[in-house]
């Protein structure tokens, strides 16, 4: 509890198994051979604003990779008192194999990433901007982020995202009040960076709560800055269904 930077974390567990293929601390870097976590509950909490300025030359940052990672029976929380934004996850079964973050490069990477019957959501306010306001002209950090990953699989998850500061519309798409569940989706082949997304979806189903119902969803797709192309896409819903090449 650092009551000086506002930042508060606590973390309990039941569990915990862990094998280390390599530990270099002058260099930073930690190579993980398996880690399994059994009822985790953990959580952040940020009560004061962060003063970011930095100084001197980039720093060495840290690269993190493990080869097996399971996450059962367990819960995340993150609560930030300034921004008055809660980002909840409980997770039962989630399986990593062979995860990489490399913070000099801004790169993560996976080769399958397993996630069952979990239930995710972000509870943020709509905070009006006054004329005092300058943060958004202040500076803007360049995203540099990539990501890549085989394989995906996600079966019959929950996620939500409620504004809660204003009203829910009522049997219409709802953008400040999103509920999705029994979200299961196989793909594989992902990428994303700021210049190019790709995806190859084999299949992805989901409901709202308003009673829309992806049943069956697959593509092949591509974004850059230019275009954004949907090959081989095949969509059906409750009420429609869609087949282009």
């Amino acid at each position: 509890n650092d009551k000086h930077s506002g930042v508060y974390s606590s973390a309990t567990l039941s569990e915990l198994i862990l094998s280390i293929d390599k530990l270099d601390v002058d260099d930073l870097i930690f190579k993980v051979d398996e880690l399994t976590l059994d009822h985790l509950q953990s959580k952040v909490l940020i009560s004061k604003k962060s003063n970011s300025g930095s100084s001197g030359p980039p720093q060495q940052m840290p690269v993190i990779s493990a080869n097996n990672i399971s996450i059962k029976n367990s819960a995340f929380t993150f609560e930030d008192l300034i921004g008055k934004q809660t980002i909840f996850s409980n997770i039962p079964e989630l399986e990593l194999k062979n995860a990489a973050v490399d913070l000099n490069k801004s790169s993560v990477s996976l080769d399958e990433l397993q996630l069952a019957k979990s239930n995710t959501g972000i509870n943020t306010t709509d905070i009006p901007k006054t004329g005092t306001d300058t943060t958004g002209s202040a500076s803007v950090t360049e995203n540099n982020w990539t990501v890549a990953a085989k394989k995906i699989k996600l079966t019959e998850n929950r996620f939500s995202y409620n504004v809660q500061n204003k009203p829910e519309l009522k049997k219409v798409f709802d953008p400040a009040h999103i509920h999705y569940s029994n979200i299961s989706v196989a793909a594989e082949d992902l990428f994303y960076s700021t210049d190019k997304i790709t995806a190859n979806v084999n299949s992805f189903t989901a409901a709202d709560s308003t009673y829309f119902v992806v049943k069956e969803f697959s593509t092949a797709f591509t974004m850059n800055k230019n275009s954004i192309t949907a090959g081989k896409l095949i969509v059906k819903t409750n009420n429609s269904s869609v087949t282009a090449n």
